[in-house]
């Protein structure tokens, strides 16, 4: 016999394994520190190479002027700006990514504990109807 609200459950349960579910239970294998952590790192990462890019696009889009002005450029100069605003970039980057990866560990743990309480729900209905199929003496084996 097909128990629809159990077939319901069983769906709802299946959706979120297959999209969000993939990645939430990955989370499972970390505490939060250690999550965030593991994101910021590889923020890192990507944020070096994306300033690498926006310096190299911003240098290729003035070439003309820098090869025109070659003797005029102070280097130094040019140096300490880069490098300041690498590390203005960075820190608004990796605040940014912290309070990202945060709210987005919370949100999984938060759709992880509903599907746990899923679970737990499927599992009574099958005990359940297990109780009532063995007081009817249907299944298991006699």
């Amino acid at each position: 016999m097909l128990n629809e609200e159990r077939i319901k459950l069983m769906t709802k349960l299946a959706l979120y394994e297959q999209g969000e579910g993939k990645k939430a239970l990955k989370t499972t294998k970390y505490f939060k520190n250690d999550y965030v952590s593991r994101n910021v790192i590889f923020s890192i990462l990507s944020g070096i190479f994306s300033y690498l890019l926006l310096v190299l696009i911003w240098v290729l889009f003035r070439i003309e002027y820098y090869t025109n002005n070659i003797s005029n450029l102070n280097i130094v100069v040019i140096a300490i700006t880069v490098s300041a605003l690498f590390i203005l970039y960075m820190v608004f980057y990796l605040i940014l990514s912290y309070f990202v990866f945060s709210i987005r560990y919370k949100n999984f743990r938060k759709g992880l504990s509903d599907y746990n309480e899923d679970l737990k729900n499927l599992h009574k209905m099958y005990k359940t109807e297990s109780m009532v199929m063995e007081e009817k003496g249907l299944g298991g084996i006699e």
